[in-house]
């Protein structure tokens, strides 16, 4: 199981910080500030590679010379890459930095560099806003599995890899009856009540969701 699935879960279960435990309880869903958003709004890529791009920080939101540090920027289902382009984060989301990786210089020289990636500038104003976006985090999630069984390195692995994001895909978040539904069988009714923690119950059937499709789908899981 590669980092990005283990940073996707790892984001989702962070979240659960963002639900409400009464209902009463508004001050749980006043937006805060995301402390983890870079300063800089825009990256001008200098050199695209086979699955992501080499930029430099534009500072002071400058775009015509950019000529900060240099990142990664990596490749993802919505976003195309080439030299020269400039990068925004896009309307109410940030540039963070998710990892680090190394590449070799022309001049032989290695480097580590910070790789990016988007993230919301503060956290939910409401329950349905944190739901809204765990919907597209997943939207996101299994179109990016598809563009992961395209690489080369990835092909062989191409039929069981299509499988596994069919599998992430057939996952459709459950009504707001069902989830009703769900509390009054659930043997942790008496720990949540289903007013406050709509939120946690999709949360967890789409964790749920993720991990059997994994285990289904082993070796594609592996190269994801």
């Amino acid at each position: 199981m590669k980092k990005f699935f283990i940073l996707f879960m790892v984001a989702l279960l962070s979240a659960c910080s963002w639900f409400r435990t009464g209902t009463d309880d508004t001050s749980m869903w006043n937006a805060k500030k995301n402390t983890d958003c870079a300063e800089f709004k825009s990256v001008k890529v200098f050199q695209t590679l086979k699955d992501s791009a080499l930029a430099k920080v534009c500072d002071k939101g400058e775009t015509k010379y950019c000529s900060g540090m240099v990142v990664v920027v990596p490749k993802k289902w919505d976003l195309q890459l080439w030299d020269d382009k400039i990068i925004t984060a896009p309307q109410d989301k940030c540039f963070v930095y998710k990892t680090t990786v190394e590449y070799e210089t022309t001049g032989h020289e290695k480097k580590t560099v910070p790789v990016l990636g988007f993230d919301y500038k503060y956290s939910p104003k409401s329950e349905d806003e944190a739901i809204e976006r765990l919907q597209q985090d997943a939207t996101d999630f299994y179109k990016n599995c598809y563009l992961n069984f395209e690489k080369e390195e990835n092909k062989t692995l191409k039929k069981e890899g299509n499988e596994l994001c069919e599998c992430f895909e057939s996952f459709k978040f459950v009504s707001v009856d069902d989830l009703q539904e769900t509390t009054q069988t659930d043997k942790q009714e008496e720990k949540f009540s289903f007013e406050a923690n709509r939120y946690l119950f999709m949360q967890l059937k789409y964790l749920a969701n993720l991990d059997n499709c994994m285990k289904k789908y082993p070796k594609a899981a592996d190269a994801y």
